[in-house]
C-alpha cells in the first residue's frame, strides 16, 4: 500500500484518497509547536500503515476460512500459517493487542479444525 504512494503527494492527499477522517481532522488541527506538528505527521503515517496491515490480516483470515469451507485441508493449513504469521507480526509491532492476536488465531484455528 505504501509503495503506491508517490513522493509528490502529501499525507493529507493520501488520507483523503483513502476516505480518512484523520485527513479532515488534520486540516483542522492547529499545532502549537514544531514537535506537535511532527507528532501529527507521524500519527498520520502510522495510521495509513496500520490500516493496511489490518486489512491484510482480514484478507488472510477470509482466505483461510474460505479454504476450510471448501474442504481443502492442505490449502486451509497453509493459509492459516500465513494468517498466523501476519497476526503475530502485527502484534509484535503493536498494531493489534497481543490478546486480540491470540483470540483471532484461536477462533480461526477452531473454525478450520473440522475441515
Amino acid at each position: 500500500m505504501l509503495s503506491k504512494i508517490s513522493e509528490d503527494w502529501n499525507l493529507t492527499d493520501v488520507l483523503n484518497s483513502l476516505g480518512s477522517r484523520s485527513a479532515q481532522k488534520a486540516d483542522l488541527i492547529m499545532a502549537n509547536s514544531k514537535s506537535a506538528e511532527k507528532r501529527v505527521r507521524q500519527i498520520e503515517k502510522r495510521t495509513v500503515r496500520n490500516r493496511a496491515i489490518k486489512s491484510e490480516i482480514k484478507t488472510l483470515q477470509k482466505k483461510t476460512l474460505t479454504a476450510a469451507e471448501g474442504g481443502n485441508a492442505d490449502e486451509a493449513k497453509s493459509a492459516f500459517s500465513a494468517f498466523a504469521s501476519a497476526v503475530d507480526k502485527a502484534a509484535k509491532r503493536n498494531v493489534i493487542n497481543d490478546s486480540k492476536a491470540a483470540n483471532m488465531k484461536s477462533r480461526t484455528n477452531k473454525a478450520i479444525k473440522p475441515a
